[in-house]
């Protein structure tokens, strides 16, 4: 049995909250997905910081008010080796408690099929 991933799964998540001096990940839970959008709210205030579990200035991307960063991955793959992003790994940190980022993710679905006899 093969394992194919050529359907996509768009979904719109958002309010990640920022926590002053607190990584706050962009999923509870292991998100695997392909491509992901974070956007800082308009109505932020201060700095939001993406990237690993010890997000800090020095080595994060920075979203000021409005701004947005893409990641993503190449999605022509055939079988079940294949990159992907998960976002439990992926941490907002930020300059003022209660701003919000926007989270929007593509995810590849796996089919199996039955491989020809």
């Amino acid at each position: 049995m093969s394992v194919r991933f050529n359907k996509y799964k768009y979904t719109a998540r958002s309010e990640v909250t920022v926590i002053s001096g607190t990584p706050v990940p962009l999923a509870a839970i292991a998100q695997r997905v392909v491509s992901v959008i974070v956007q800082a709210r308009p109505t932020n205030t201060g700095i939001v910081y993406l990237g690993e579990s010890d997000v800090a200035l020095a080595k994060s991307a920075k979203l000021l008010a409005g701004q947005s960063m893409t990641i993503s991955l190449d999605t022509n793959l055939a079988d079940e080796d294949f990159t992907y992003i998960d976002l439990n790994d992926l941490y907002i940190g930020g300059t003022v408690t209660g701003d919000k980022v926007d989270v929007q993710f593509l995810q590849l679905i796996a089919e199996q099929q039955n491989a020809p006899l």
